[in-house]
């Protein structure tokens, strides 16, 4: 008999519980199989998001194609064409393994000979509307998530610490986990970094919002591997990048981001300022970290992969005469959990960067635009100064009336109840304007800071043309340290995938391997006009060694 290789997936839980369950996709390619007299196999897939993923992450699909291409495989079931893949390029691939091997492919109700013209257009045509239709959908939810954003709620998943939900679904402060935030932000301010403070909680039992949630445990997904592992509850405790993404998250400035939209409006548990300065301690803390200093790395903290979010570490081998920066991802913890970022040529990117914030430095002009994009004026800071001392002279005013209330309560007019009510209401007063002298304060200390910046630029473009002419590594990392915020890299492989052209803008092209480097500025004036985005091809020898750059 004839074999029919039932192929199954869901991408997601919500798609399990809503579309077609991997227990219902197979019983339907069964029916299948007895309808065309055939004896059958099933492969079975949990996989990734099906607009996202490749075959890296599809062990299950990528067996099934070996399969095809040895001439095992010749009929192949899956519930509807989307099941295959959402991805474009992988899309094609498959589609091209079919056609070459003689697979048919079966759904429901249609066959599809890919040998056959009409066939192929047939199904290219069904693939672009199940496309478009799961596009609608997508932007539909997405929108009602923004709305719903926009109004407070919490879109979903487990609740950041310090928050808890009202009968809206709105976002509010749960007093009991904001005491812990506090305490988060006093270690950080003392000095501790983010494993320490960490293990401080942990030593003092206090639990996470996982183990409130959770009675057992849960199941997590590993960002690089995707593998599904069962974490027990004792294991859900604090960790350094916990502690890291609590202290970095906007969220408790008052500010949300989502689909690339900052929402302001959640209840903040610190302020803007505060904030900004822990961001500042942050940066500085880690790239002042003794670890990775055996050998010099321009780039080092500055590079991030673009596929998981890791930061790359330089990686110098003279024996093996490698020079590379590679993806945090490669390091076992505690079993690799590589995300597919290729290493990148070290010497490559340190010399791309470098000649970019040379050329934006030496373009005409850039100084009066810097100045007037940190332009501070003096009667701002005066007015801010003389608003401080109004504040010192009304904390010393709430002194006074605090020591007349002792008197009165002494000479016997009032009750002690009484006395205690009025002085909990002149301590309230003295400390909402002490909230107000420090953020004050802390703005003219941001106005001096942003004026030490500008002239600390102005005198690091000076020095430009002696750095570059010294090679002054040094140097090159200090003027980097003031005008990169990140790098951002991506690597884009087809010739894994074998696929030879793709539709880019509707145009057919020749697909290349390269790497993609996106630069983001700390100055947003900046940013707009220098945005950019390079293509460095992995194999120099065919293809040329760099692709001309774009300014978006």
């Amino acid at each position: 008999m004839e074999k029919l290789f039932i192929y199954t997936r869901v991408s997601t839980t919500k798609q399990s519980e809503e579309g077609y369950s991997l227990q219902a996709q197979k019983n339907l390619g069964v029916k299948k199989a007895k309808s065309l007299k055939m004896d059958y196999q099933v492969f079975e897939e949990a996989g990734a998001s099906a607009a996202k993923e490749d075959l890296d992450n599809r062990p299950v699909m990528r067996k099934l194609l070996d399969l095809c291409d040895r001439g095992t495989v010749k009929n192949v079931f899956v519930v509807e064409l989307d099941r295959l893949s959402r991805n474009p390029a992988t899309e094609i691939y498959i589609r091209k393994v079919f056609q070459d091997n003689d697979v048919i492919l079966h759904t429901l109700n249609q066959k599809f000979d890919f040998k056959s013209y009409e066939d192929e257009f047939l199904s290219a045509l069904q693939t672009l509307l199940a496309r478009r239709e799961n596009r609608k959908r997508s932007e539909a939810s997405k929108r009602g998530m923004l709305e719903a954003v926009k109004q407070g709620k919490w879109h979903g998943g487990i609740l950041p610490y310090g928050y808890t939900k009202d009968e809206l679904g709105s976002l509010i402060p749960d007093e009991e986990e904001r005491v812990t935030y506090n305490r988060i932000v006093e270690l950080h301010f003392s000095g501790m970094g983010c494993n320490k403070i960490a293990d401080v909680l942990n030593r003092k039992g206090v639990k996470t919002k996982a183990q409130k949630m959770y009675k057992k445990g849960t199941h997590v997904v590993d960002k690089f591997s995707r593998e599904r592992k069962f974490k027990s509850k004792d294991k859900l405790i604090w960790k350094g990048g916990t502690i890291h993404g609590i202290l970095t998250n906007p969220l408790y400035k008052g500010e949300r981001s989502f689909l690339d939209e900052k929402i302001k409006g959640t209840p903040p548990l610190i302020s803007h300022e505060k904030w900004g300065i822990i961001q500042k301690n942050m940066k500085q803390n880690f790239n002042n970290s003794p670890r990775n200093t055996k050998r010099f790395y321009l780039l080092r903290g500055m590079l991030y992969c673009k596929r998981c979010d890791c930061k790359l570490f330089g990686l110098i081998k003279p024996s093996r005469n490698m020079r590379a920066y590679c993806c945090m991802s490669k390091r076992p913890d505690p079993s690799p959990r590589f995300c597919g970022l290729k290493n990148i040529n070290l010497d490559k990117i340190e010399n791309l960067v470098w000649s970019t914030v040379l050329r934006i430095c030496s373009s005409e002009n850039i100084k009066n635009e810097l100045a007037k994009h940190f332009e501070v004026k003096a009667d701002k800071k005066d007015d801010l100064l003389k608003q401080i001392e109004s504040l010192k002279r009304k904390v010393k005013e709430k002194n006074k009336e605090k020591e007349r209330v002792m008197r009165l309560y002494g000479s016997g007019e009032f009750s002690e109840d009484e006395i205690e009510k009025i002085a909990s209401t002149i301590n309230e007063e003295k400390q909402a304007i002490i909230s107000n002298l420090e953020l004050l304060t802390i703005k003219v200390t941001n106005l001096h800071d942003n004026q030490a910046f500008i002239n600390s630029l102005s005198t690091a473009m000076e020095e430009l043309k002696r750095i570059d002419t010294k090679n002054d590594a040094k140097g090159k990392r200090r003027i980097l340290e003031m005008f990169i915020d990140k790098i951002i890299v991506d690597y884009h492989d087809f010739e894994n995938l074998g696929i030879d052209i793709i539709e880019e803008n509707g145009n057919v092209v020749q697909p290349t391997n390269e790497h993609t480097i996106e630069i983001k500025l700390k100055i947003p004036l900046f940013e707009k006009v220098f945005d950019l985005t390079y293509g460095i091809p992995q194999n120099e020898k065919r293809r040329p060694p760099i692709k001309s750059v774009r300014d978006r």
